[in-house]
Formats: C-alpha cells, structure tokens, sequence
C-alpha cells in the first residue's frame, strides 16, 4: 500500500489538500486561544503613596494666589482625582532675551510666576507604568488639572514613591 495514491489522497482517505487546510484551522485556533483566551498572568498591585511635581509655567499672581497647599486636584478631562497639594513654590517667571547689544541674557518677566506643587497620591506603580487613579503619569507629560476654582496646565517634573 502506498502512502499518496494516484489521486492525492493519502493512505487512500485523505486529500493532501484538506489535510493543509485542516492543520492551517488548527495552528490559527491554536494562535488565538493563546494570544487572547489563554493564561493570563494577574498580578496584584499594592497601592502606594506617590509623591510628584508639577510645573506651572508663566501664569499671573491671581492664579498663584489662587492654588493652596491643601487643595484637592482633579484631572481637566477625566474628572479623575489626580492629589493633593502639599507645597507651593512660587519664584518669577524668566525667560532668554536678547539685548540690544546682541547678549542673551535670562530675564524676569513682569508680573509673571512660575509655579512648582508638589502633589500626593495613591496610585500603583508596576513595570510598565505609574497610575494615578485610570491615568499614568511621566515626567514631562502635560497634565491638565483643576479644582472649582482654577484651572492650570502643567507639567510633570519629578516622581517619587516607595519601593
């Protein structure tokens, strides 16, 4: 008896073809019980307390006045509690101008602040991300934040938190 016969068919049954086919089925159902359904791996994460900075750059003294140590900030476009501000550091805003005699100096600008807040949070920290409530954060992202009475973008300047 041999193994393909004069039709392709093999031991006789088999059509080589819907053998292909049937093994293809196969590999594919194999690929995507494990890419979607398979095992997942869950791990749990600890909430812990995240400490970062934000920059305001550029902003009047009605709005430096405005942001308190104390106040609660919530994110501008998801309604998410981002922290609560536990230091303000407020210094003049600079920025670099030339001269008339064509230096570059780094001068203050008039009537304008520059504003750093520290911020505190629960969040989670893992391998891939930081989060803040559904949101990560990095440094130097811009961060829209609000409270009911101001509103301010910033941008993430340092991140602590404990091991």
């Amino acid at each position: 008896m041999r193994i393909i016969d004069q039709k392709g068919r093999l031991f006789g049954k088999i059509n080589l073809f819907d053998l292909f086919v049937l093994v293809l089925l196969i590999a594919v159902a194999f690929f995507v019980f494990n890419r979607y359904i398979g095992k997942r791996v869950i791990s749990t994460v600890a909430t812990r307390e995240i400490t970062f900075k934000l920059f305001v750059n550029n902003v009047r003294n009605v709005t430096t006045d405005a942001i308190q140590v104390g106040d609660k900030l919530m994110h501008s476009e998801t309604n998410q509690m981002v922290g609560e501000i536990i230091e303000k550091e407020v210094m003049p805003s600079r920025k670099h101008v030339t001269t008339e005699d064509g230096t570059i100096v780094n001068a203050e600008i008039p009537e304008r602040y520059d504003v750093f807040l520290t911020v505190k949070a629960d969040g989670t920290v893992t391998d891939r991300e930081i989060a803040i409530g559904s949101g990560a954060i990095r440094l130097g992202t811009e961060v829209k934040v609000r409270t009911n009475r101001y509103g301010v973008t910033t941008t993430v300047f340092d991140i602590k938190y404990e091991e």
